[in-house]
């Protein structure tokens, strides 16, 4: 529907008296118009045709925005202003309208906003139904009046018409349903309608479906903007730096970044960045200077946001006019003015002033008086009068937070705690200097000229104040150290009695402890709380057979007559037949003069010990004062009493050589030692590895050290490299120089060197019978030498055998000669004795038995 769109629909007047007791009506509503006719059901207004006859009807509009029910019955109009839902948001709702007697009900989307009781009843007459508005000319409805009879139709009753669209609208009188379809679903044969068409339907100015205005023309978008139809309405895409919905508003944040941690907020001229500063109580503050293009007329209004339970001096403003602090302690605030030689301080009463939540505090400085509010709270004080231009103050003078200035005069101590955004007269107090607010382009706004210990954020427990092992846990929330067991404090800095309610009996002493106490007991009492007596003699502390009696804190022996000493340990009578001597000491005895009875004795003590029996060993290392520089004294009991037992890494016999772990050549291979305090180091050659150089190193697999494809064999400490037939070398890098030499009858031998530059050398090893550099000459001079050997040594036996014959044969010749005869001379110079060999023996001799 349009601006002046209509839908009638004529009742017939068999069906007049049909809703007059019960009247319900429901559609879809859509619209962004605030006012509006939706439907008028009743009779025509004025209508000529019932001349006297009184006019009903029930109605539903929108005015300013609020959904209106009228209606007109037996007495004056009724009307009804909802103004709950919302109709006009260009979504569509479903509108229930139901009159039953003197019941009105009243739905939106199913949500009922509206049940009341009628004042005046009576019979509702429904001539006609009118959807979006009512005719204003009779020459509209020809139609009506023909179906009517009405020859002069007019009517007192003039509303907007609505603009929107409706959709499945019903007519019931509680037992039968009617539809008004201004244009009529076809093909529809499937659906089952939920009643039946009104005939009579008589549309103007309406479209069908969903139409929508062309809201862009013309384009209401400004400064670039681009504008999308929605459903009659618009939408503006604005450009970077505008908003608002035609975007004619800038949007400084959109081109200007504020600060980590600082929240953007435009203004019209420019924009401030809103943060919280953290003050910490021992040096924090900010000043500022005030920059004004067009000042406000007067200056009286401070508006501070805070968080604190310590509190200080919050503000501090001077000039040469006056100056004003603002301080909050605990449970009050004070203003003190100056002026001159005039002063004044005001104090104002408030127990939530430094309870640690945030506050709102604004303070308005205006010659008629002094103002305090806390959270929108007017608080009462003294002295309320303003001696100072605050205003002038402010525009010519120096501000600050955080601190009270250099002549505090009757200020208190520098305020510890978090502030929030702070304004005076509306114009924001920047945390951040003109550095970090980039082209701010307002008018009004004051300038941050030095900051001093300051930071972003709310920081209300600080790590290195707390104590005893404290620790802040939540430090933008928890102002106190969460402390460990057994202390307290808002810093944990009290150690808590736990003796306060001790339990310790018998005269005990509690001992207060870290989340505990003990109890010092009395003698002769122990126990967790000294609750049970000690039994002394369980012990048994009495000896040789003494008897044994409890008593509080101490025992008693009685000793057998031979015995003596509080346990009945020692002889009435020492010597001895009962050694008392100890470590392997020698004992003897003492004789006395007069009895001549050993009644005493002495100990002679081993070597190391000494005391009356002994018992004490002699502590030659104090005695001595022996420093083992590395190490500790250990006694021996033998040669000097005493040895240094070193650490490691430490000999000889005060401990201060250190040993030289290289001694014992622990490193192979000709590796070179370094030695290190408890520890070694192997300089290893580069065929081997490992802790002392006695692992290989596979150049195989590490260097691949063999040239032109040779296969290399790992071997220890070194490699080999099987070569091509095509090369020679260490590392095959050198070419065979065999390759191009033919030993005709022998073998071609190559020595290569691949240390010596070029250094590839060659030979033949010839065949027997063959000779000369390559093997081809035929060689007949080792057969004549070999002759020439075999005569030579043939020769030379034959010359022994004849040498060895003529011996044989001179020595027979001459043995003959003295064969036969008897020369005593010669006996005696050759056989002096006789040859044993030559005498018999004798026969065995016989044993006598």
């Amino acid at each position: 529907m349009t601006r002046d769109s209509l839908v009638t629909v004529a009742i017939p007047e068999v069906d007049h008296g049909t809703y007059r007791t019960h009247a319900d009506v429901s559609m879809l509503v859509r619209t962004r118009q605030n006012d509006g006719l939706i439907f008028y059901l009743g009779t025509i207004p004025n209508d000529p045709a019932t001349p006297g006859a009184r006019d009903t009807h029930i109605l539903a509009e929108l005015k300013n925005g609020e959904l209106v029910i009228r209606l007109l019955l037996d007495g004056p109009e009724e009307i009804y202003t909802i103004r709950g839902p919302q109709l006009t948001d260009g979504i569509a709702h479903l509108l229930h309208v139901k009159r039953l007697g003197n019941e009105l009900e009243v739905r939106v989307d199913s949500s009922v906003v509206l049940n009341a009781t009628l004042v005046y009843g009576g019979d509702l007459q429904a001539h006609v139904l009118y959807l979006g508005g009512i005719p204003e000319e009779p020459a509209n409805l020809s139609r009506v009046k023909r179906q009517l009879g009405v020859s002069n139709f007019t009517t007192t009753i003039t509303r907007p018409h609505f603009k929107g669209t409706l959709q499945d609208i019903r007519v019931s009188n509680g037992s039968e349903t009617r539809l008004i379809q201004p244009f009529p679903l076809t093909n529809v044969s499937s659906v089952v309608l939920p009643g039946f068409d009104f005939p009579g339907v008589v549309s103007h100015n309406v479209l069908e479906g969903t139409v929508s205005d062309n809201t862009c023309a013309p384009d209401p978008c400004l400064n670039g903007a681009t504008c999308t139809v929605t459903w009659n309405d618009f939408e503006c895409t604005c450009t970077v730096g505008y908003k608002g919905k035609v975007c004619d508003e800038r949007e400084y944040c959109a081109i200007f970044q504020c600060p980590s941690g600082a929240e953007c907020v435009n203004l019209d001229d420019g924009y401030e960045c809103l943060a919280i500063l953290t003050l910490n109580g021992l040096n924090s503050s900010l000043s500022f200077a005030p920059s004004f293009t067009h000042p406000p007329p007067a200056l009286t209004k401070v508006l501070l946001t805070y968080r604190s339970q310590v509190g200080g001096t919050v503000m501090y403003a001077a000039g040469s006019d006056g100056s004003v602090w603002v301080s909050l302690y605990p449970g009050l605030i004070t203003v003190y003015q100056a002026n001159g030689s005039a002063s004044t301080s005001a104090s104002f009463s408030s127990n939530s002033t430094l309870d640690g939540d945030w506050h709102t505090l604004i303070i308005s400085l205006h010659p008629t008086g002094l103002q305090v509010l806390l959270d929108n709270t007017t608080l009462l004080g003294t002295d309320i009068a303003v001696i100072i231009d605050f205003t002038s103050l402010v525009l010519n003078g120096e501000i600050m937070v955080g601190s009270s200035g250099r002549n505090s005069g009757g200020a208190g101590e520098m305020f510890r705690g978090c502030l929030g955004p702070s304004r005076i007269q509306g114009v924001l107090l920047p945390f951040f200097s003109q550095l970090d607010l980039i082209n701010n382009t307002a008018q009004n706004q004051f300038l941050r000229m030095a900051e001093d210990e300051t930071r972003v954020g709310c920081t209300l427990c600080y790590n290195e104040e707390c104590t005893n092992g404290g620790f802040c846990s939540d430090p933008s929330e928890v102002y106190s150290c969460s402390c460990p067991a057994g202390f307290e404090g808002s810093l944990c800095q009290v150690n808590i009695d736990e003796c306060i309610n001790h339990q310790c009996l018998n005269n005990a002493t509690c001992v207060d402890g870290i989340n505990q106490y003990t109890c010092a007991c009395q003698p002769g009492y122990t126990g967790e709380f000294c609750e049970e007596d000690i039994n002394e003699c369980a012990s048994d502390p009495c000896q040789n057979g003494a008897q044994c009696t409890d008593r509080i804190g101490r025992f008693e022996c009685h000793c057998l007559e031979e015995y003596v000493g509080v346990t009945c340990a020692e002889l009435k009578v020492k010597n001895c037949s009962r050694s008392r001597c100890l470590n392997g000491a020698t004992c003897n005895d003492v004789f006395n003069p007069l009895t001549g009875v050993a009644d005493n004795y002495t100990c002679t003590c081993a070597f190391g010990y000494e005391g009356i029996n002994c018992e004490s060993a002699v502590d030659f290392c104090k005695l001595k004062n022996v420093d083992c520089h590395h190490g500790t004294c250990d006694l021996t009991y033998k040669d000097q009493g005493w040895e240094c037992i070193c650490d490691a890494g430490w000999e000889e016999p005060y401990c201060r050589e250190e040993t030289n772990e290289c001694h014992s050549q622990p490193c192979y291979n000709g590796a070179t030692c370094i030695d290190s305090h408890l520890d070694f180091t192997c300089k290893c050659p580069p065929t081997w590895q490992g802790k002392t150089c006695a692992e290989d190193v596979d150049e195989c697999q590490t260097i691949f050290p063999c040239n032109h494809d040779g296969t290399c064999i790992n071997l220890q400490g070194s490699f080999e490299c099987e070569c091509l037939d095509k090369f020679c070398g260490q590392t095959c890098l050198l070419n065979n120089p065999c390759l191009d030499k033919n030993c005709t009858n022998g073998e071609c031998i190559y020595l290569c060197d691949e240390f010596v530059p070029n250094d590839t050398k060659f030979f033949c090893q010839c065949e027997d019978s063959w000779e000369g550099d390559f093997c081809s000459e035929e060689s007949f001079s080792n057969n004549i030498n070999l002759a020439i050997i075999v005569g030579c040594v043939v020769t030379l036996m034959l010359i022994i055998a004849i040498v060895g014959l003529t011996v044989f044969l001179m020595m027979a010749k001459k043995k003959r000669q003295t064969r036969g005869t008897y020369s005593p001379s010669r006996q005696e110079f050759y056989s002096p004795r006789v040859e044993m060999g030559n005498v018999m023996k004798p026969p065995p001799e016989e044993r006598l038995i």
